[in-house]
């Protein structure tokens, strides 16, 4: 009943900018992509549904952006939602795309997928999608399409988003569709043979 609740928040707080879109399921990527589509900011950003940010995440993001004039911000996640109550004091410096697709790749330090700011504008013109079809590691391959064509990325020392592990979700399922993550590895190899 997720649409139902989306319209009751929707009517309580008036000054909610939210936009329901209903489609037929067709998994996480067609449901992005779809987000995708209807999207008009500058920046986009993701949060899972078992997921949170810290409530300041997304403030201290585009703060970060307009000072340093940067197209993306990739800030640090934990799996403990105590963390994000700390709120220390953020520190970031600005690093080459290069850099960021070493952090990617690497996760070192931790980040995921959805504790980043995208430029819809490089998402746009690059006209970078999530593939359809693929169950598992669809976010791996948009993330990694999307920094190579970053230009400037601020890297968030802070852990801002919490990927709360809940033993129901898709990646905790053992199944043989798990083996489309090779296939999705497979075509990220492949971008960067050809950059």
């Amino acid at each position: 009943s997720t649409s139902e609740k989306v319209k009751t928040y929707s009517s309580v707080y008036t000054d909610l900018r939210v936009k329901l879109i209903s489609q037929e399921n067709g998994g996480v990527a067609a449901a992005r992509n779809r987000g995708l589509q209807e999207a008009t900011a500058e920046y986009i950003a993701f949060l899972d549904a078992d997921d949170v940010y810290r409530k300041d995440a997304i403030e201290i993001m585009l703060y970060l952006a307009d000072k340093h004039s940067a197209d993306t911000v990739i800030a640090g996640y934990t799996r403990d939602k105590k963390e994000l109550e700390l709120r220390e004091e953020v520190t970031e410096q600005v690093i080459l795309p290069q850099k960021a697709m070493e952090v990617w790749m690497y996760n070192n330090p931790p980040r995921v997928f959805c504790s980043i700011l995208y430029s819809r504008k490089i998402i746009s013109e690059h006209n970078i999608v999530f593939p359809e079809g693929t169950k598992y590691g669809e976010d791996l391959e948009f993330t990694w399409n999307y920094l190579v064509h970053a230009q400037k990325v601020i890297c968030i020392n802070n852990k801002l988003y919490c990927y709360i592990d809940n033993i129901k979700s898709a990646v905790h399922q053992v199944t043989w569709e798990k083996t489309s993550l090779l296939e999705s590895t497979k075509r990220i190899g492949n971008m960067s043979s050809a950059e």
